[in-house]
């Protein structure tokens, strides 16, 4: 296994290029302890040593304009009816998505139909 310890000044951003980082598929193990470990930690003001007139809402630069939720353009579809026509429905429609994904031509391996 490999670590790596980062460490920033605060405030700090990290962000992931997809185009170079290709997500792993983790095992039943790493999901089973994912569950059974702590979640993210959460700091405040005293943990980080800062000035609550830094970040206090009535000092804060930072201003809240305005929340949402962000909505989606695409409509979903429920697809009804024997596996393999949901299948094959799925693959006529987004195959070339999902093996690109997967990094492989699914449509070159044999899936175990008849």
């Amino acid at each position: 296994d490999f670590a790596e310890v980062l460490e920033m000044d605060l405030p700090g951003l990290v962000t992931i290029d997809l185009d170079g980082y290709t997500p792993r598929f983790t095992s039943l193990d790493g999901v089973q302890a994912a569950f059974e470990t702590p979640r993210v930690r959460v700091f405040d003001s005293d943990d980080l040593g800062l000035d609550p007139a830094l970040h206090a809402v009535k000092d804060s630069p930072t201003r809240i304009i305005d929340v949402y939720s962000p909505t989606s353009d695409k409509d979903n579809l429920v697809l009804k009816g024997a596996v393999k026509k949901i299948i094959d429905q799925l693959f006529d429609a987004h195959g070339k998505t999902i093996s690109s994904a997967m990094g492989k031509d699914l449509k070159t391996h044999d899936h175990g139909g008849a």
